[in-house]
């Protein structure tokens, strides 16, 4: 998996892959499990995070430490740079698969992280740092989730934005002709002028063959609330801005688009739940649970599974 488009994206200081704005079920079920889990720990006990991006597990444990005066010892690392948490010794960047360190954990948690590694060579590397009796906790994607039902909604609307229109090129031809159209006498030549119209229908077009085959896509709806403004505030930019502009935003497009099929890649069926059982447990890793949780509405949202291990 690149690592590319994921390292732009934490740069965005977003705190987990959902974005700026955490859904409602993330709030009110994850976040508990989470608290619950490391309320639960005595102190002393030696957390790693793994594909930990910008902390979004490690500062509930942080949080934890602090309301209830507890002394985990918090430790992280993700396979390119993330921002660090205040009260969390990030390790050096590292792929699961190749994961090392000088210490060995008490626990090591993981939250929609793991199945984006190979697990046949990501799982013997956590192992190795796992304490005897050590667990291993993994909220992972579920092939059959929301999200994942969601996420395959949305990457058919990136399919048609890149694929089956052509709203970019467009968008870019009009712009052009546009130029560095400024004054209102400029803005009635250009209302007038036919090159100006043709462009302006064929973005039109383009609009709304999306919005007519997705009424209700929220990757179209926040396209054009980012476009709006290059035909309303942003007019009296000159050309060159408005053009960078509008590249920035094919280019974050087109790095959501990557973020979401890693996602849809690593979500896990069934099946392969059963293979990484089975490999965990010739790697003396007993499993103590296999659940998925559900939201308070009852849908399927993520796959929990927990390990002990057994023996050094």
């Amino acid at each position: 998996m690149s690592s590319k488009h994921w390292q732009q994206y934490w740069k965005q200081a977003v705190v987990s892959s959902f974005g700026k704005t955490e859904p409602d079920w993330y709030r009110q079920e994850l976040v508990p499990f989470w608290e619950n889990l490391f309320s639960g720990l005595p102190d002393g006990i030696r957390v790693l995070d793994i594909a930990t991006g910008n902390g979004a597990v490690t500062r509930i444990a942080a949080s934890v430490n602090e309301r209830e005066h507890k002394q985990l010892e918090l430790h992280a690392v993700d396979r390119v740079e993330t921002t660090a948490v205040p009260g969390v010794e990030l390790l050096p960047p590292s792929p699961l698969e190749t994961l090392t360190s000088e210490q060995r954990y008490n626990l090591v948690t993981a939250q929609f992280g793991l199945e984006y590694s190979r697990i046949d060579q990501s799982l013997p590397a956590i192992v190795r740092l796992l304490e005897p009796e050590a667990q291993l906790v993994v909220i992972a994607h579920h092939l059959d989730s929301r999200i994942s039902h969601f996420s395959r909604e949305e990457m058919e609307q990136y399919r048609a934005i890149f694929q089956q229109q052509d709203l970019f090129p467009r968008l870019e031809k009009l712009l052009t002709i546009m130029g560095d159209t400024r004054s209102p006498r400029q803005r009635q030549q250009l209302a007038a002028n036919p090159r100006a119209q043709a462009a302006r229908k064929a973005v039109n077009r383009s609009i709304s063959q999306l919005t007519g085959h997705f009424p209700e896509g929220i990757v179209i709806a926040n396209l054009l609330k980012q476009i709006n403004p290059l035909f309303q505030q942003m007019m009296n930019l000159s050309l060159d801005d408005k053009l960078a502009y509008l590249r920035s935003i094919r280019k974050e497009l087109q790095l959501a688009r990557l973020r979401l099929a890693d996602q849809l890649d690593a979500a896990w069926s069934e099946r392969d739940v059963s293979k990484m059982q089975v490999q965990a447990e010739k790697l003396g890793l007993e499993t103590r649970k296999q659940e998925v949780i559900h939201s308070q509405d009852g849908e399927l949202l993520a796959w929990n599974l927990s390990f002990r291990k057994t023996a050094d």
